[in-house]
């Protein structure tokens, strides 16, 4: 079944379309109960003007809201019951925008929804979550000129993961662009959704009995820990454990983290 057809037909016929919901204000705020009384949800709308000449089509400064996104813990009822509730919330606003600063002089603004209907199993509802991801990593960086990589690598055990020569290009694409220094760097092999700390002192137990070397490089190059976090939750974090802050302290490095959220 489409949307469209769970409306009474007081409703589908003042749609501007056949196949799409696009009502008026009052009409609409009917429609998203009615989905809401069907345990029907509705994801989202967009901004539609109609115009005086009777002639319609997509709003350009009421473009209306992106999918609600279901939470994990969230029953469906909660999340159709919420999601009516922010439909008719936002549409409210808008309507009283373009009473004080309409698009068109003259015409109307309508709303397209779109509604779906409970999905057969839990397998499918999952569908409307969102879902998080959350990475890390913990590397050692040494910087400089002439930034001895087979020393390094001899005295302390570990193959790099990464180096290069001062002079060389940052990328193949763009052969102008030369890299300032020589680096070193060894990222410890850790699966990025481990947290922090365990990138961390997987990191510190490479590089311990090492200490008075690394710390003997730094009177000649740059030594640093690169750390890294990234997510796509905006609200999310991370903790660490007091003991994994033992390497900062003992190589007199900062703790700094690279937050990437996208």
């Amino acid at each position: 079944m489409e949307a469209i057809d769970l409306l009474p037909d007081e409703l589908k016929v003042k749609s501007l379309s056949r196949k799409e919901v696009i009502l008026s204000y009052e009409d609409v705020i009917k429609a998203i109960n009615n989905y809401s009384n069907n345990n029907w949800v509705v994801l989202n709308w967009e901004g539609w003007i109609k115009y005086s000449e009777g002639k319609h089509g997509h709003s350009r400064n009421y473009r209306g809201i992106s999918d609600i996104i279901k939470e994990e813990s969230e029953s469906w009822d909660s999340f159709v019951k919420r999601a009516a509730i922010h439909c008719i919330s936002t549409i409210k606003q808008a309507q009283k925008l373009w009473h004080s600063k309409p698009e068109y002089p003259g015409a109307m603004l309508y709303f397209c929804v779109t509604a779906v209907e409970k999905p057969a199993s839990d397998e499918d509802i999952k569908e409307f979550e969102e879902h998080y991801y959350y990475c890390f990593s913990a590397t050692l960086r040494i910087f400089g000129d002439e930034v001895p990589f087979e020393e390094i690598s001899k005295t302390i055990g570990l193959i790099p993961t990464y180096t290069h020569r001062k002079g060389v290009p940052m990328h193949v694409n763009r052969p102008n662009r030369l890299w300032e220094h020589d680096m070193w760097s060894y990222e410890a092999p850790i699966q990025e959704e481990e947290p922090l700390d365990v990138h961390i002192e997987a990191l510190w137990n490479k590089l311990k009995s090492h200490r008075d070397y690394l710390l003997k490089l730094k009177e000649h190059f740059s030594v640093d820990i690169f750390l890294s976090y990234g997510s796509n939750s905006g609200t999310a974090g991370f903790g660490i454990k007091p003991g994994a802050l033992e390497m900062f302290i003992e190589l007199n490095i900062p703790f700094t983290v690279s937050v990437i959220i996208g």
